[in-house]
């Protein structure tokens, strides 16, 4: 699968909130870094959507560029986000620009 192609796997299972598929996508040491700074581990992730703590309602990539280098891609995009979090009361919306890397791994791409 393709860098971009596996991208858009990890949205669509964040979206569904299908943890075996989620953690099938995710490489162990998955590490998501926002732009506050905050950490968020694969486990703690899955953690997080399991319980329900955290759910996207809507994940809308409006702009995607992937540069290849010799066995791995650096993706960025620009998206529009709505997500329930334990620790606000109401829905959060946010315009957000992400940076990724991707290396390949034995049948495709991991995020």
């Amino acid at each position: 699968m393709e860098p971009l192609a596996t991208e858009r796997q990890f949205f669509s299972t964040l979206l569904e909130a299908k943890l075996e598929s989620l953690d099938q996508v995710l490489v162990d040491d998955f590490l998501r870094i926002d732009v506050s700074g905050s950490e968020i581990s694969k486990p703690a992730l899955l953690g997080a959507v399991g319980s329900g703590q955290l759910k996207f309602e809507a994940i809308e990539v409006v702009e995607s560029r992937v540069r290849l280098y010799s066995g791995s891609a650096v993706s960025t995009d620009a998206r529009k986000c709505g997500v329930v979090s334990a620790k606000h009361s109401a829905p959060l919306t946010a315009d957000t620009r992400m940076s990724a890397s991707s290396n390949r791994a034995a049948g495709g791409w991991s995020p």
